[in-house]
């Protein structure tokens, strides 16, 4: 995806380039992040999911997020609704793919969506289905949701004690869903930095978190990444770990 504005920068289409790398590759994970809801109907997004299951014979993971960047909808021409509107399309389109992954040819009616006899064979490779990442800041609606459906939540980095706070909310929402909240991975979307000695590497975190803050959108990754003390509590966090088992992701600010 390209912009005007800008158009050295952008990505190539997330689902399309993974197909590819699935045809070529043996043993690598293959996945997105968290591409928004607001980019493809659940029903295609659930196939294609599939498709690239089966080329790359069981490697795929699934992410998705609600969306976050107004100015991508803007350029491109997809609405860009309010948080709680996002949210709802999100967690419609959630129910509808893992439903179509795992059940014969279901009908669906809700707020966004109505579907006749949906299903996505064939059926995926990895059962019962490909591992679904989703993607938030986990307030409490998100919780119960990745409760649910989810296999691992990925969030975005913060202070270790909101961290902490988050995974807690997973864990009272797996519990209220009677689901062991082990088996709900928790990872965090962050940056690492290379330097050649400690001065470069301030410099250049110190650059990226600037330019990020910096951003000319109402996103609420500008206003953690501008918080004092926070890329040195990030590099410390005890859930970064977790977020490099991911080789090939595609974030959802550079995909459709």
């Amino acid at each position: 995806m390209t912009t005007r504005r800008r158009p050295q920068a952008g990505a190539l289409d997330a689902w399309t380039t993974l197909a590819g790398l699935a045809a070529i590759t043996e043993r690598i994970r293959l996945g997105t992040l968290v591409p928004p809801a607001t980019f493809r109907h659940p029903s295609v997004l659930a196939r294609m999911a599939v498709t690239v299951d089966h080329i790359s014979g069981g490697r795929v993971d699934v992410g998705m997020g609600a969306g976050w960047y107004e100015r991508e909808h803007i350029e491109h021409g997809f609405p860009f609704l309010d948080p709680r509107q996002r949210f709802r399309l999100f967690a419609e389109q959630v129910e509808i793919v893992v439903r179509s992954w795992t059940e014969d040819a279901f009908d669906h009616s809700g707020p966004a969506y109505q579907l006749r006899e949906q299903t996505a064979l064939p059926r995926p490779v990895q059962k019962p289905h490909p591992p679904l990442v989703l993607g938030g800041t986990v307030k409490p609606r998100f919780a119960a949701l990745a409760a649910r459906f989810a296999d691992e939540v990925n969030t975005l980095g913060a202070p270790n004690d909101e961290l902490r706070e988050r995974k807690e909310r997973l864990d009272h929402a797996c519990a209220d869903a009677g689901r062991d909240p082990a088996t709900l991975s928790f990872s965090v979307m962050t940056a690492c930095f290379v330097g050649s000695d400690r001065a470069e590497l301030l410099d250049r975190s110190g650059r990226s978190f600037r330019s990020v803050a910096a951003r000319p959108t109402r996103s609420k990754c500008s206003k953690s990444a501008a918080r004092p003390g926070w890329p040195e509590q990030s590099r410390r966090s005890q859930h970064e770990s977790a977020s490099s088992r991911r080789l090939v992701s595609t974030a959802s600010c550079s995909s459709t």
